[in-house]
């Protein structure tokens, strides 16, 4: 497979209405809002370089001098990063709103400039690091004003076909699997039970649109999005464009076969995001399960997990209830009951990580720690295997002989997880996934 559209930096442009209305956001719902307090956050912490560059962001962009407004963004996006990473200590919420606001600045310049593109690009960064909600209306509006130049509807591509591995893990005690037209009766009496469901999203328009590479690219390329590079617990996170991870990554050449190229290959994968809320155009190509919201339940949050081959997310449970649609592609997944936990090795308070020790391990660790490390941690629910399908037993030798439920996810299969159920989910292939976090009994 190859990407016939390879651009999507065409001659784009904002007519001065969308331009107007979109600065008058940005200005008066977040520049306003959150400048003084982020530089009086800086200071008081110490940072006065990152505050006066933020000064400067201002008053470059109040004497419309655009092009030092982006380079003043630019250098304080490194100087907080420096920050983040360095000793100095920073309060996590004052650096995301600086952070926010120097990309906001900067879309503000690239407004001026009539660079759609780079307004889209600053826009999702902001929002990205913890960035208001306004920030997706400006991304919106600028998104919709462009449709028609190059972001097209009427852009289309064949679909890819994403193979089966050629030899799929053996299961030991495979999930059950029921029909789409069952869930809801099953549920009402198996809630704690997790099961497969087979042809949830057989209405989807996302299983012709997210495997047509040309069309994702041509109408949501330039879109920045967080993917994790590596594997876990020796992960990465890269802001880089949908185009990028599409073309590099997802949909590489070697990437939807069968071929031995794990060696090539670098594992990516944009896990956990809520890609509809800050793509609301995304919105249409799926469907909560109605389990979700019936009987007075609440959806919670929707994620998009979209990745490579490879991709590993590490053994935890979740505090709601999940549906974990596979859209295309294969993932294997293996469960463990609640009443497992003691087992399996969670992190937590007591004691501290012991690395690779060759030492048998208590089933506790320092899940501060672990929360450095990856997102998934929490109070005590991640594991310290790593390798769930070939566990160190020397370390952990509990843990083979802890009872499991196993299954493969293929397109149309949906896995239900009961509230603090254990998971591990492995791609087996390019493989994009959604989930959908509720309320339930």
């Amino acid at each position: 497979f190859r990407f016939g559209y390879l651009k999507t930096s065409g001659v784009m442009a904002l007519d001065q209405e969308t331009a107007s209305q979109v600065r008058d956001l940005l200005q008066r719902n977040v520049l306003s809002i959150h400048h003084d307090a982020a530089v009086q956050g800086l200071a008081v912490s110490g940072c006065a370089k990152a505050a006066s560059l933020l000064d400067k962001c201002q008053f470059n962009l109040g004497r419309e001098m655009w092009t030092r407004v982006i380079t003043a963004s630019k250098q304080l996006e490194q100087t907080l990063l420096r920050l983040f990473d360095g000793e100095q200590e920073l309060d996590r919420q004052v650096w995301r709103r600086a952070t926010m606001l120097g990309h906001v600045y900067s879309a503000m310049a690239s407004l001026a400039m009539n660079d759609p593109s780079a307004v889209l690009r600053s826009l999702d960064s902001g929002f990205i690091v913890g960035g208001p909600i306004e920030l997706v209306e400006a991304a919106t509006t600028v998104m919709d004003a462009t449709k028609d130049n190059p972001i097209s509807d009427s852009v289309v591509s064949s679909t890819v076909s994403i193979k089966p591995p050629a030899q799929l893990p053996s299961l030991e005690s495979p999930l059950q699997r029921i029909a789409a037209e069952d869930v809801e009766a099953y549920l009402a009496t198996h809630s704690d039970v997790p099961v497969i469901v087979t042809g949830l999203q057989s209405t989807w328009a996302a299983t012709k649109e997210w495997v047509s590479p040309d069309t994702m690219v041509a109408r949501f390329g330039m879109r920045v999005v967080p993917v994790e590079v590596g594997v876990w617990p020796s992960l990465q996170e890269a802001f880089m464009s949908l185009q990028d991870f599409f073309q590099q990554h997802l949909f590489a050449p070697t990437a939807t076969d069968d071929t031995d190229a794990d060696a090539a290959q670098q594992v990516a994968y944009l896990a956990q995001h809520n890609l509809f809320e800050q793509i609301p155009q995304l919105k249409h190509a799926i469907s909560p399960p109605s389990a979700c919201t019936a009987h007075g339940q609440q959806l919670r949050e929707t994620n998009v997990w979209w990745g490579t081959k490879g991709t590993k997310t590490p053994l935890h449970f979740d505090t709601y209830p999940n549906f974990l649609a596979q859209v295309a592609g294969y993932k294997y997944v293996r469960l463990f009951a609640p009443e497992e936990s003691s087992q399996l090795y969670p992190y937590s308070t007591a004691t501290s990580i012991s690395g690779a020790s060759d030492e048998p391990q208590t089933p506790t660790a320092s899940v501060e720690a672990a929360a450095r490390v990856h997102k998934y941690a929490g109070k005590g629910n991640v594991s310290q295997v790593q390798d769930v399908r070939n566990p160190d037993t020397k370390r952990f030798p509990l843990f083979s002989q802890t009872p499991f439920m196993e299954g493969i996810l293929g397109p149309g299969d949906t896995l239900y997880m009961p509230r603090e159920y254990w998971h591990y989910v492995e791609g087996l292939s390019t493989s994009m996934s959604v989930n959908f976090w509720f309320d339930g009994e």
